[in-house]
């Protein structure tokens, strides 16, 4: 069986040749990586490192056009042109962190404006080449009435079909795997992890929760527009970046303002035939049983103790049999530099989820930068061992 096939079988809930190897490579990885790896891009690494390719995050589904807002960037204090940003200001919001053009070393901060006919925002990144990362530490919004200048943001947004990307881009993976369509998670999410900070999202919402429901309901009804054009793609897939987790939030705010939102998602994904998976890379053991309940398919990219608080066999026993679950080599595990270490822990999980089915192996949350890549082909080695059902 070829990737395509053996991912297409678990996805519907069938039984491969044998349990998937899927982990989550993205930029932040290969960015670390020397040039000739990097430069394979993510298709290209996978090929080259016998990995069923599922492309979470390579093409989107959808193009961005936002005529009223524009966009100024400036690196160390110096305005740079930003071609992609020019009628789209989302265009490098998400991805910023892992652009390859702001990590050299001589890149010490990143500052964004967003101008609007109503006012203002602004947002600032410093590079960090020791920990090979961007850390945004200025978030867009820093008081009340911010509100209403993102909420303009968003209503300005008009979404375009994308299809053709996901199209050439399932054309150059072939028989290898699979392209997701990947989908905006909840408006708490992308308000926590872009727009206010964890801390100023929870102070908002406490002082301001007629204002901050406002926008969450402006958002979520915009990302639904984007989520119901990417249902219609190609793409078997789809991935809903969600981060969800008790480490960000308590079960009340998922059960009120996320849950809602996942179970429309998965609604209008099966409405088109669609699987959906929930990428959920943190503390998820007092979520369990409400995402579930939202009727998605499955997690994706769990986290397993130490950096999730979960055990992945324990999560099966209570989630049942027909959830798809992907994931469970914590990054402490795939970075280990101890080949023991490193084959104990998957050969475990492999024995403890086969039996189950509806397993695709892969990393807890995205693959560490720092990972070395002979882990992933001893990783590939044990599955070939020992993944076949």
């Amino acid at each position: 069986m070829n990737g395509r096939e053996r991912l297409i079988k678990t996805l519907k809930r069938e039984k491969p040749d044998r349990v998937p190897w899927a982990p989550l490579i993205e930029y932040n990885f290969l960015n670390a990586q020397p040039d000739n790896i990097r430069e394979l891009g993510v298709v290209g690494f996978c090929k080259k490192y016998n990995i069923d390719i599922i492309a979470k995050n390579t093409v989107g589904a959808y193009k961005v056009y936002s005529p009223n807002v524009s966009v100024k960037t400036f690196i160390n204090g110096k305005e740079i042109e930003v071609p992609e940003e020019k009628d789209n200001w989302q265009a490098e919001v998400y991805g910023v962190f892992s652009l390859y053009k702001y990590r050299s070393p001589e890149v010490k901060t990143i500052e964004k404006f967003f101008e609007t006919p109503i006012g203002n925002l602004k947002t600032s990144y410093k590079n960090l080449p020791s920990s090979r990362t961007i850390f945004q530490d200025e978030f867009f919004i820093k008081k009340i009435e911010d509100l209403k200048i993102l909420k303009f943001m968003y209503e300005d947004i008009t979404y375009i079909p994308n299809y053709d990307d996901i199209e050439k881009e399932d054309d150059f993976i072939g028989k290898d795997g699979i392209v997701a369509a990947g989908v905006p998670g909840s408006a708490v999410i992308e308000l926590m992890e872009e727009y206010t900070g964890i801390s100023d999202f929870h102070y908002l919402l406490n002082d301001y929760k007629v204002q901050m429901e406002e926008i969450m309901d402006c958002m979520f009804a915009k990302n639904l527009e984007a989520y119901k054009i990417a249902a219609k793609s190609t793409s078997p897939l789809l991935v809903v970046w969600e981060d969800a987790g008790t480490g960000l939030y308590s079960p009340e705010i998922f059960k009120k303002y996320i849950q809602p939102v996942l179970r429309k998602y998965a609604e209008i994904a099966h409405e088109n035939d669609k699987t959906i998976l929930l990428h959920a890379c943190g503390l998820i053991s007092d979520l369990i049983d409400d995402i579930i309940n939202t009727g998605i398919d499955g997690i994706t990219d769990m986290s397993s103790y130490p950096t999730g608080n979960v055990e992945f066999l324990d999560v099966r026993r209570q989630a049942g049999k027909d959830i798809i679950l992907t994931g469970g080599i914590d990054p402490t595990i795939i970075t280990s530099k101890d080949e023991n270490i490193l084959r104990e822990n998957v050969e475990k999980l492999i024995g403890d989820m086969k039996p189950y089915g509806n397993f695709i192996l892969g990393s807890a949350d995205a693959m560490p930068a720092n990972t070395p890549i002979k882990n992933l082909e001893i990783i590939y080695e044990i599955v070939e061992e020992r993944g076949y059902y």
